[in-house]
């Protein structure tokens, strides 16, 4: 909590894809472990569960962390050990946790690019947010994501999203954020494809699913959403 993480250079995680890069199937590599979230570390292995969050500062000095290949999708099947995935998986305090009021952490000036998938809140930036007072702001997402959003999978709370943009395929979900009850969204572009599967409740170019106080404000909106 309260310490800064400071990228110096472009970093490639080593996934690699045999075929078409927005084909899920088709990459391999070292599964990539978000900082942060709540994933079985081996996903054929409950007893691998792990839960934990990010608090401090993650600024990417407009860094590119490329090639990652961050596959949670857990065997069991219950969507809560396969959950809150990205380049940082949780962002923010459990609520439960009596410092939550106080945890304010932010990202800023990254990008990132490869396969990031889930069962649920996968995000190419942040898998979830639950602190009040958190920022996401000039951050890229390029990558491929499964079930959540470019940006974010799951935005908690009065999340601020500003000055970002999704170049990347979303399946299952949304363009900058996959679904969240009070995010601000500024001044933020999708520009990547977004498919929602049959039967998927959440999709859309900027927010699946926009609560009572959430807001778009001179967002833009360059592909097409399909399903």
């Amino acid at each position: 909590r309260g310490k800064t993480i400071n990228l110096t250079a472009d970093i490639d995680m080593g996934g690699t894809s045999s075929g078409d890069e927005y084909d899920g199937a088709s990459w391999s590599g070292p599964n990539y472990m978000p900082i942060g979230g709540q994933y079985c570390m081996d996903n054929s292995n409950v007893n691998t569960h792990l839960r934990s969050t990010f608090n401090g500062t993650f600024n990417g000095q407009g860094h590119l962390v490329n090639n990652i290949y961050c596959n949670h999708k857990a065997d069991s099947g219950n969507s809560y050990d396969g959950y809150a995935v990205g380049l940082i998986g949780h962002m923010g305090i459990y609520d439960e946790d009596t410092l939550a009021p106080y945890a304010d952490p932010d990202v800023k000036n990254v990008a990132a690019d490869g396969y990031i998938a889930a069962d649920e809140k996968a995000g190419g930036i942040v898998g979830i947010s639950t602190s009040s007072e958190s920022v996401i702001s000039s951050c890229l997402n390029f990558a491929m994501v499964e079930n959540g959003g470019g940006i974010v999978g799951r935005a908690f709370n009065t999340l601020t999203i500003k000055s970002c943009a999704n170049f990347g395929f979303i399946y299952g979900g949304a363009g900058i954020c996959g679904l969240s009850n009070q995010a601000q969204i500024f001044d933020s572009y999708n520009f990547g494809s977004i498919w929602t599967p049959d039967g998927h409740i959440d999709g859309g170019a900027f927010n699946g699913g926009l609560g009572l106080g959430a807001s778009l404000i001179i967002c833009h909106n360059i592909y097409a959403v399909y399903g």
